[in-house]
């Protein structure tokens, strides 16, 4: 009789495994889908109080972390945002649904909107690490730097930028504007006019361009940029 209860104690336990698996598999991934869904169609509330149900059961449910982290940041709770966030990087656990370079992306674009310089400058020194082939976190290292007055840090990475992106105007613009301020006045030229070939309307790189041509004593084209940035 032991025997039996023991057999049938098994075979449950093995049931309630196989279902649970089953659940993992299907079920909860389409149930997040549709949350996704809510957080897209602007029913934040309505997600944030189902994936906190979710999380209760699992706390290591990563993408149930980061669908929360969208939807708090959403309604612009940002500091529940990060803490979210935080924690999947802290889970450590990516795929195609939940990748680290759009976590980083994410953060290092609320810090810098948050003027929180220094945990924007990690954020993108972790994505020129993660996405080397990218310019935008070459660039926006570039523009921190050259904020704060590191000018010669900052041209390394508009250099990378450029090289990354040949076709992005303001990466040229700001090189140029470090040339300009190092007194380099020929590079500073080369840089604007690189500028202005990608975006003619660039008025801030003809302006520039015109006090370069006057350092350099070529007054004609000069005044001639100064009337163009002035349209």
């Amino acid at each position: 009789m032991l025997v039996t209860y023991a057999i049938i104690f098994l075979f449950i336990m093995i049931l309630v495994i196989f279902v649970l698996y089953l659940a993992n598999i299907y079920i909860f991934p389409r149930k997040l889908e549709e949350i996704q869904q809510l957080i897209e169609s602007g029913q934040t509330k309505i997600a944030i109080r189902k994936l906190n149900d979710i999380i209760e059961k699992d706390d290591r449910n990563h993408y149930a972390h980061y669908l929360l982290a969208l939807a708090y940041e959403k309604e612009n709770n940002i500091q529940y945002a990060i803490l979210e966030y935080r924690q999947v990087l802290k889970i450590s656990k990516f795929d195609e649904k939940v990748r680290e370079i759009d976590i980083r992306k994410r953060l290092a674009s609320i810090y810098k909107a948050r003027n929180a310089i220094e945990e924007a400058k990690k954020e993108y020194l972790l994505l020129t690490k993660l996405d080397p082939a990218n310019y935008e976190p070459f660039y926006e290292l570039g523009i921190i730097f050259f904020n704060t007055g590191q000018i010669e840090k900052a041209a390394p990475y508009f250099k990378k930028s450029i090289s990354n992106n040949s076709k992005h105007a303001p990466s040229y613009y700001y090189l140029g504007q470090v040339h300009y301020r190092m007194q380099n006045y020929a590079d500073a030229k080369q840089s604007f006019i690189e500028a202005i070939k990608i975006d003619p309307n660039d008025y801030k790189s003809h302006y520039f361009l015109g006090l370069v041509l006057r350092q350099l004593g070529d007054y004609e084209w000069a005044i001639k940029e100064f009337e163009t940035a002035q349209k």
